[in-house]
């Protein structure tokens, strides 16, 4: 779970608002393997690629799914690919201890491969654990709303987006989302 710190951090970070987040991130060391995991995901969309590796690389992860994914996010980030990464994300989510936005980079990963049988995974993902996700998960709800659009689904999709606006109205994946359904 999330410090109070590091929950602002993320809310920062859904925002867009990275200059902030990266101030945040500054002042209040994690605490965390989820403060420490928010950080590199912070770091990493915020474009700083060699200090999220650099977390990925350096903090003493006490779990194994923080070490799984941190692995995976390091090997994206270094370029390789989301076929490289994508094992390690899946050894951290099926153990069924990966916070939500370990679950939005594995299914980020899967995205990404942009083949049938990703998809179909990323599908049963989502009908196994994925039902009843709550609008504080914007990360995780962006990457369930993306698979929806991928998969034709535009009703999952615009029912995603409305949650994530409903508390993120400045999260810009959302508003193009809602825009894109809109006009079909």
């Amino acid at each position: 779970m999330l410090s109070e710190a590091y929950l602002v951090i993320r809310r920062l970070r859904i925002n867009g608002q990275f200059k902030d987040a990266y101030a945040s991130l500054s002042a209040v060391p994690p605490t965390s393997d989820d403060d420490a995991f928010e950080a590199a995901m912070c770091l990493y969309q915020a474009g700083d690629i060699a200090s999220a590796i650099n977390v990925c690389q350096t903090v003493r992860w006490r779990d194994q799914w923080a070490r799984d994914i941190a692995g995976a996010l390091a090997r994206f980030a270094q370029g390789g690919g989301a076929n490289k990464a994508l094992p390690l994300a899946r050894q951290a989510v099926v153990s069924g201890s990966a916070p939500p936005d370990a679950q939005a980079f594995y299914l980020f990963l899967l995205r990404a491969l942009d083949t049938p049988g990703a998809m179909d995974e990323a599908r049963a993902l989502i009908a196994k654990r994925l039902q009843q996700v709550p609008a504080s998960e914007a990360g995780l709800l962006a990457e369930m709303m993306e698979i929806a659009i991928g998969l034709g689904d535009p009703d999952t999709a615009y029912r995603h987006a409305c949650a994530i606006q409903s508390l993120y109205p400045r999260h810009l994946g959302s508003l193009y989302a809602l825009c894109l359904i809109n006009e079909r």
